[in-house]
C-alpha cells in the first residue's frame, strides 16, 4: 500500500516533469521557428535592397556612358573642326611667303 502510494507519487512527478520538458521543447521550437522566420524575412529584404542597388548602379553607369559617348563625339567634332581650320590657315600661309617664315618660327618655339 505504501509502496503503491510512493510509486504513484513518483509516476505523477515523472509525468509532471515530462510535461514540463515537452512544454519547454514546444516553446523552444516555436521560438526557433520565429527566429528563422525573422532571419529569412531580413535576408529577403537585404537581397531585394541589393538587387535595387545593383539596378540603380547599372542605370547610373549607363547614364555616365551616354555622357562619355556624347562628350567624346563632341570632342572629336571639335578636333576635326580645329584640324580643318589649321589646314585652311596653312593653305593661306603658304600663299604668303612672309607668314610662312613666322609660322615656322612659332612651330619651332613650341
Amino acid at each position: 500500500n505504501t509502496a503503491r502510494r510512493i510509486m504513484g507519487q513518483i509516476q505523477t512527478a515523472l509525468g509532471k516533469k515530462l510535461a514540463a520538458i515537452e512544454a519547454l521543447q514546444t516553446r523552444r521550437n516555436e521560438e526557433l521557428s520565429a527566429a528563422w522566420e525573422d532571419y529569412t524575412d531580413t535576408y529577403n529584404r537585404a537581397a531585394a535592397a541589393e538587387r535595387e542597388l545593383e539596378a540603380m548602379l547599372e542605370k547610373k553607369r549607363q547614364e555616365l556612358q551616354r555622357r562619355v559617348d556624347t562628350l567624346s563625339k563632341a570632342a572629336a567634332a571639335q578636333l576635326t573642326e580645329a584640324e580643318r581650320r589649321v589646314s585652311q590657315a596653312r593653305s593661306t600661309v603658304s600663299r604668303m611667303p612672309g607668314l610662312q617664315g613666322l609660322l615656322a618660327q612659332l612651330e619651332a618655339a613650341s
